[in-house]
């Protein structure tokens, strides 16, 4: 039977014959065992034997039932090779070697990573073959299929033209795998597994990958390679959480993989080596892609720890290059991938370009990073790094984050530099980024040592990139504005943010052209973020130094605060404190452009030059300085003089200034001004306003006010001074030149007003005081001049009242000076007055001296005055004493004589008078003749119409008041009467009441004047006048002409007091 079997096996070599039915049915059962359940169908079934005597099968339109007979998949073609010796001797075929030509396989990955293999796309779905708990069991998987008894003498199996599925649940993504061929060699101890298959992507370029597997048999433990060629980063990224941070990169990848299984079938740790071609880092559509055109990582993955360590990280970019390694560790999983990175990094030759910033590549030599990359949604969180900078120049420290965003990308950078010199601060800082801002610092910093500095970069879509920067320094050189001194030894803070610059120096000072050093410690420059020419630069000024070297600081170009306001430099010495801001425009100052607001506080302050020709010193005065004024105010002394106020400059008003001012007012204060008064003229101390007009090329203004208060007023010339308690008022204006002119001077207090200007001489001292009006009480009303030291006092015109006067005394302190009047009128009593009064006087021991008037601007007197009793007494001459009766109204009717009349004061308003007057004629008068007519003297009253009575002479005593006129005595006598009168004259109603005797025939009847007053003789007639002295009531006592005179009183009432 053998024999026959071998035999007929030698005919059919080279020969394929269809197999026979037992062969077809044993192949069905042993299929539907090692399915389980599930049935082979074959369309056909040939037999071939090759030379070498192992039979192989061929089956043709192969079809897989699901157990309940539908149909899931649907080979072309299985070939086999057989056992000769289980053919012929065991009577079942032992398949040696399977062949698979143009299957299709599925394999599904579920959300929680475990992977089911299936056959087949038919109706029914794919038939599972079995489960893996992840990609690297499915080389397990393959061997478990064939690990059945029926399959015992199988030792290879080879798959061609294969197509896979991948439905990956977790990635939500599907895959084709075409093309496949796979080779499972089960021949040794080792089952190894090869398989090559091309993933179709729909991209331009074709994805390869080839696998290989060895395991020992009947062990989990296995080895794998898998090496990917040109796979897309995200495709590759879905499989692994090693390689998960691949899926933001559009870029095919080539990688070579190494892993293990241990003995419990768990992933061992994982080796790779990654070249992804040239391609984008687009975790975002909405997000423009940042190139590169290379990039590799060699790394090692521990599935059990889960840590990624990068052993070397390159990539290359135009935008830059980074060489380096780390550890990540995957965190926030979902899914079985993670949601982000944890890493250190150590990167090595970091090379940023950014030609929107810096012109040339930035160099880093060495950077330790601690970093999160964020995969959903994806931004790059950089939470520390250090970076070395080169030449050993400092580290810096900086934060950042990365991520896509509508348009473009979104950066945020902040660094911190422990140390680093001015050279790399300018080398941080982007040129690109207002490179006119970083030029003037270029420029306008020279040198500095810069400490703790922080450095904030902000880059979003659309947007202009944002850069800040805050840099202390010390050893600094600086020069804020280039037409100013530097600033040495300076120590601060150099910022910029949001586009504006700004300097700050915590001290540091500065040497202007004269002055010597201030500092400038708090100051701070800013320039503003604006590309506005026309938007100002702004200086917030401190400074501290003297006071000359910080209005020469202030009076630098394009400043020139003091020359634009017509002042020098050195206007005062003293110490300064500034404060205030000055806005200026740095491409260029026009007329108007500068504006300031300054404010200083000045200490132990001497000028000469605020006020010309004064010295003004102050303890402390505050000063404000803008582009329309300069203000200085405080407690000063002006020449010496305490005063309160402020001195003020308007710009616009052609370097006009003015100093307002309260202050003391003592002779002292008067002296200081040039206002140069007699001694004792003013005592005490009192407060006054003072404003002095300053005005360029010019002699200062002054005006002085004062109520008086305090002080006491004292002209003995007119008898007038004023208490230390009563108020007035004061006022003084002139010029303060050389020498001073006082073109105005007001006074005005009780029982006094003057107005008129002070004259001084080229030395300065008084000159002369003229008053225009002095009018004192109600006697003067005056135009007055005050002359010389002495002084000598003139009245040119004007009224004096005698009758309230109160003059006299016993003289000024300094002994009086002449007196020069020249009265309108001198009104002596309310009908008597001398008019055109002109006197020469001194003051020594009162009012004294002699003058020329005329009474009642009639006949001229002389006279003199002295004082007496307080006031002045008065002694009046004249050559026509009946002219000087006629006019101050005495006596109308008489004629010639020579006048001596005598006027001294007794009380107020009062005089005790004495007159004498010889060769007095009477002619025509009503009342002598009245009398005559009544004592029967016919002779004498002819003679009184005709020629007149000759008087030799005319005595009298009486008293003066502003009422009346009261005689107490009087004679007049002649070659012809004798008269004697006493009694009242009433000067306001102009009636009078006397009494007296008649003496006609006096040369004889004289003789017995001994016995008797003067005027009456022997024989007289007691007579009494009254009334109108024009029509006089006239009495006779006829009886008395027989009465001895010395009897005479019986009949007559004692004469007036």
């Amino acid at each position: 039977m053998v024999l026959l079997a071998g035999v007929a096996a030698l005919l059919m070599v080279g020969r394929e014959v269809a197999a026979p039915d037992w062969l077809r049915r044993h192949l069905e059962a042993a299929a539907t065992e090692a399915l389980g359940g599930a049935g082979l169908e074959f369309g056909a079934i040939t037999l071939r034997i090759p030379a070498d005597l192992r039979p192989g099968l061929r089956l043709v339109d192969v079809r897989l039932h699901d157990p309940e007979g539908r149909l899931v998949a649907r080979v072309p073609e299985i070939t086999a090779t057989l056992s000769p010796r289980g053919l012929l001797f065991e009577r079942r075929p032992l398949i040696q070697h399977i062949g698979v030509v143009g299957a299709e396989i599925w394999v599904g990955r579920s959300a929680d990573g475990s992977l089911d293999l299936a056959v087949g796309t038919g109706s029914g779905g794919p038939s599972p073959l079995g489960r893996a708990a992840g990609l690297w069991q499915l080389p397990e998987r393959f061997e478990r299929l064939f690990d059945h008894p029926r399959l015992a003498a199988l030792r290879r199996v080879e798959v061609t033209g294969l197509v896979a599925n991948y439905d990956d649940l977790r990635a939500g993504r599907s895959w084709t795998l075409d093309g496949g061929n796979l080779l499972l060699d089960l021949s040794g101890a080792q089952t190894r597994l090869t398989a090559e298959v091309t993933l179709l992507s729909g991209r331009a370029y074709a994805s390869r990958a080839r696998l290989d597997y060895g395991s020992p048999r009947g062990s989990p433990e296995a080895r794998f390679g898998l090496v990917l060629t040109d796979v897309a980063a995200r495709d590759v990224a879905s499989q692994s959480p090693a390689l998960a941070w691949l899926g933001a990169v559009d870029a095919p990848v080539s990688a070579a993989l190494r892993g293990s299984i241990d003995a419990g079938g768990g992933l061992g740790p994982l080796a790779l080596a990654l070249k992804v071609a040239p391609g984008e880092l687009r975790p975002d559509p909405r997000a423009p892609g940042i190139a590169f055109d290379l990039a590799r990582a060699y790394l090692a993955y521990d599935p059990a720890a889960q840590e990624i360590r990068f052993d070397r990280l390159e990539i290359q970019s135009e935008r830059g290059a980074v060489t380096g390694a780390g550890v990540a560790w995957p965190e926030e999983f979902r899914a079985g991938l993670p949601r982000a990175l944890v890493g250190q990094f150590r990167l090595t030759d970091v090379v940023i370009a950014s030609p929107g910033l810096y012109p040339e590549p930035q160099h880093w030599p060495e950077v330790a990073a601690q970093m999160r990359l964020r995969l959903d949604p994806f931004a790059v969180e950089v939470a520390q790094a250090e970076v070395a900078l080169p030449d050993g120049d400092g580290r810096l420290v900086a934060q950042g984050r990365l991520a896509p965003a509508a348009g473009g990308w979104e950066v945020a950078l902040d660094g911190r530099l422990d140390r680093v010199g001015r050279e790399r601060v300018l080398a941080v800082w982007p040129p690109g980024l207002r490179p006119g801002l970083r030029a003037w610092v270029e420029q306008h910093v020279s040198a500095a040592q810069f400490e703790d500095v922080t450095v904030a970069l902000r880059l979003g879509p659309g947007q202009p990139a944002r850069f800040a920067l805050s840099a202390p320094f010390h050893e600094g050189a600086v020069r804020p504005l280039a037409s100013h001194p530097p600033v040495e030894g300076a120590a601060g803070v150099l910022s910029w943010s949001d586009g504006g610059f700004a300097l700050r120096l915590d001290r540091g000072w500065t040497v202007p052209r004269q002055g010597g050093t201030v500092d400038l410690g708090g100051t701070g420059f800013v320039i503003p973020p604006s590309d506005d020419p026309r938007v100002p630069a702004r200086v917030d000024l401190v400074a501290a130094g003297s006071v000359e070297g910080a209005l020469a600081l202030l009076d630098e170009p394009p400043w020139s605060v003091l020359t634009r306001a017509g002042l020098p430099v050195d206007l005062a010495e003293g110490r300064a404190e500034i404060a205030g801001r000055v806005d200026l425009l740095l491409g260029g100052m026009g007329p108007g452009d500068l504006r300031y607001d300054v404010a200083a506080s000045l200490r132990d302050v001497e000028s000469a030059v605020l006020v010309p020709g004064r010295r003004l010193t102050a303890d402390r005065l505050a000063v404000r300085a803008t582009e329309a004024e300069v203000l200085v105010e405080g407690a000063a002394r002006l020449d010496g003089v305490p005063l309160t106020g402020r001195w003020r400059q308007v710009h616009a008003e052609g370097g006009r200034s003015r100093v307002e001012a309260d202050g003391v007012l003592t002779p002292a204060t008067l002296a200081a001004f040039g206002v140069a008064l007699p001694p004792g003229t003013v005592r005490g101390e009192g407060r006054a306003s003072v404003v002095l007009d300053l005005v360029p090329g010019s002699a200062p203004v002054l005006s002085v006010r004062s109520d008086l208060a305090g002080l006491s007023l004292s002209l003995p010339q007119i008898g007038w001074s004023k208490g230390a308690a009563t108020r007035g008022t004061f006022a003084l204006e002139g010029r303060l030149g050389a020498p001073p002119v006082f073109d105005s001077l007001t006074l005005a207090a009780p029982g006094l007003s003057a107005a008129g200007r002070l004259v001084l001489g080229a030395d300065g001292g008084f000159r002369r005081l003229d008053l225009s009006r002095l009018r004192v009480g109600d006697w003067l009303d005056a135009p007055v001049a005050l002359i010389g030291a002495e002084p000598r006092v003139e009245l040119r015109g004007g009224a004096l009242d005698l009758r309230r006067a109160a003059l006299g005394g016993t003289g000024g302190e300094g002994g009086g000076g002449p007196v020069a009047v020249a009265l309108d009128r001198l009104q002596v009593t309310d009908a008597i007055a001398l008019t055109r009064f002109e006197g020469e006087f001194t003051t020594a021991r009162g009012l004294e001296g002699e003058f020329t008037a005329q009474v009642n601007e009639g006949p001229r007197v002389v006279g003199r005055v002295a004082p007496q009793a307080g006031r002045v007494g008065v002694r009046i001459r004249g050559d026509n004493a009946g002219a000087v009766m006629r006019a101050a109204g005495l006596f109308e009717r008489a004629e010639g004589g020579s006048l001596d009349l005598l006027l001294l004061p007794v009380d107020d308003a009062a005089y005790s008078g004495e007159l004498f007057v010889q060769g007095l004629r009477v002619r025509d008068a009503p009342a002598l003749a009245s009398l005559l007519n009544a004592a029967s003297v016919v002779g004498l009253l002819q003679q009184l119409g005709g020629q007149g009575i000759l008087f030799d002479e005319v005595r009298g005593e009486f008293r003066l008041d502003p009422r009346q006129v009261t005689v107490s005595r009087s004679s007049a006598v002649g070659a012809g009467l004798g008269l004697s009168l006493d009694g009242i004259y009433d000067l306001a109603l102009g009636r009078m009441d006397f009494q007296g005797v008649l003496s006609p025939f006096y040369l004889v009847n004289g003789i017995g004047a001994i016995l008797t007053r003067r005027g009456e003789g022997l024989i007289g007639f007691n007579f009494r006048l009254r009334g109108d002295p024009a029509a006089p009531q006239v009495s006779v006592n006829p009886l008395s002409a027989l009465t001895p005179g010395f009897f005479r009183e019986i009949f007559r009432r004692p004469p007036p007091v």
